[in-house]
């Protein structure tokens, strides 16, 4: 799988220490970070606004959660957010709206057959298209990769992180079922804290799978980058 450097470089005057495992990660983001969190997560909500840039406005709260999830500071929300977004707009929106259409295709494909293969075909295309986009993000957002290089990365990953797979699923079917079920308050939800809690919960999943797999393991030895 293909890696490289952070895609950025927080200053230095504003550094917080760096907390060694998830659990503490995630305790000391949704603790110390919520203002930042709440104005990311308002941004995201109305770049979404378009629908055609959801995967870059959802790219960026990604890349948002990522500088205070790592390593506990970063640039202003709003530099860190109209970086990303703007960053790769065409390939992250067609490689999007590619895996969406999967079930779709799956579910037209499986009707030739019968009923029930509709269903399957197009229920296991579903999850195919989630667990890929979960770990894709991630890695747009960090990485400096071509999005064809991380999307094969993603691939490979929804197919070896089996149990991993399953909490992502798991927290994007929760979130979605919130904004069906409590339509139209759910609404609100989507303006104050919907889209960047189950994202902040997805980078407690994804990241020590990428740091250990993209990163550790191809950082030159004594390389300071990643300190």
């Amino acid at each position: 799988m293909q890696w490289n450097n952070r895609r950025f470089q927080p200053p230095a005057e504003d550094a917080e220490p760096v907390r060694n495992t998830p659990g503490a990660k995630l305790w000391y983001l949704l603790t110390t970070h919520v203002p930042r969190l709440l104005l990311a997560n308002l941004l995201c909500t109305l770049f979404c606004i378009p629908v055609i840039t959801i995967p870059a406005a959802l790219c960026a709260l990604q890349a948002v959660v990522l500088q205070y999830y790592r390593v506990g500071y970063g640039s202003s929300v709003f530099q860190t957010f109209w970086k990303e977004f703007k960053s790769a707009f065409l390939p992250k929106t067609l490689f999007t709206f590619l895996l969406l259409a999967l079930p779709v295709g799956g579910w037209f494909l499986g009707s030739l057959i019968a009923v029930w293969a509709s269903y399957a075909l197009a229920g296991v295309l579903a999850v195919l298209a989630l667990s890929t986009l979960a770990w894709l993000y991630p890695q747009l957002a960090l990485l400096q990769l071509r999005p064809a290089e991380a999307l094969r990365n993603a691939l490979l990953l929804t197919a070896i992180e089996s149990w991993r797979n399953l909490l992502l699923l798991l927290i994007e079917l929760l979130t979605a079922a919130i904004i069906v079920i409590l339509w139209p308050l759910s609404l609100l939800f989507l303006l104050v804290f919907l889209p960047v809690l189950p994202v902040v919960l997805l980078t407690a999943v994804t990241m020590p799978v990428l740091e250990q797999r993209l990163i550790e393991q191809a950082q030159p030895d004594g390389d300071p980058a990643d300190e």
